[in-house]
């Protein structure tokens, strides 16, 4: 999945869109044709950040660096925060974005950025602007999957509502443990931060935020655009500097 939005406008009045962001999308793959189609729609915008947890083909990068001045996020990109990791070459620019897209919503706090989708990650930033780590954990689809894949008796299970704590079947008591697993982790986890660090703002984004969102019982805030809104701060930032 390749996501794509264009900054520099907006509408404040509509509340259900970033003021800055004008417009965003996404593509099932990364193709020339897919981005030239979006960017046709923005021609004032000369700008492009460019961050992927996958190799893109030589030509997709060469045409966005032939009509956008273009920077490519790795641990060399200049940063408006610190990285205090101890590996910072291996941290994912998709985390690194939701910290500050967070950071951004919640700024003089710190905060935890938490992305849901294939994977669950908990990314720290502190209110003095040290992204010091976090944590990486299998996402809900990935946990019925494995279930599946490292036993010889269990059924693959699709995902699907269910929300008892009893499962009545072998199908429903991998739901019941994958759900209200994952959900009590991740509130677990968010405890946990919250005893060492006061003031601390939740915010969780990724394809299974509504999930997450309505079953929650820590008090969370959810922004499905907060890893876009980083991106842009990160390049507002290259740019300025």
């Amino acid at each position: 999945m390749v996501k794509a939005a264009a900054f520099g406008g907006g509408d404040p009045s509509n509340s259900a869109m970033n003021p800055k962001m004008r417009a965003q999308t996404s593509f099932a793959d990364a193709t020339i044709e897919n981005i030239s189609a979006f960017t046709q729609q923005f021609p004032d915008v000369a700008h492009c950040m460019l961050s992927s947890t996958r190799d893109l083909s030589e030509a997709f990068i060469n045409y966005l660096q032939r009509h956008f001045t273009t920077i490519i996020l790795d641990h060399t990109t200049l940063l408006p925060i610190t990285i205090d990791y101890e590996t910072p070459h291996t941290l994912g620019s998709d985390r690194i974005a939701a910290a500050l897209g967070a950071a951004a919503e919640f700024p003089d706090n710190n905060v935890l950025a938490i992305t849901a989708g294939t994977c669950i990650t908990y990314n720290f930033l502190s209110i003095d602007g040290r992204l010091k780590g976090g944590g990486i954990a299998p996402g809900l689809i990935m946990r019925l999957e494995a279930m599946h894949e490292f036993t010889d008796q269990l059924p693959l299970v699709q995902n699907q509502d269910f929300d008892e704590l009893i499962g009545k079947s072998t199908e429903q008591s991998m739901l019941s443990g994958a759900r209200k697993g994952i959900i009590a982790e991740v509130d677990g986890i968010i405890n946990q931060y919250k005893q060492l660090y006061n003031p601390l703002k939740v915010v969780i984004s990724g394809g299974d935020t509504g999930f997450f969102e309505s079953r929650l019982k820590s008090s969370i805030f959810a922004d499905p655009y907060v890893v876009l809104k980083g991106l842009n701060k990160i390049l507002e930032y290259n740019i300025n500097n």
